[in-house]
């Protein structure tokens, strides 16, 4: 699953484009992540 997200941000910073969009799926991702984390320390 990383590896397809990486291929898609590659591809999209490539068009120039969806960069903005990536920077929150990316924020979101980092967000979720820390919530899994404190979750399993809780």
């Amino acid at each position: 699953m990383m590896a397809e997200f990486i291929v898609k941000a590659i591809k999209s910073i490539q068009n120039g484009m969806g960069f903005p969009i990536l920077l929150g799926i990316l924020v979101l991702l980092v967000i979720a992540g820390y919530l899994v984390l404190y979750a399993l320390v809780m």
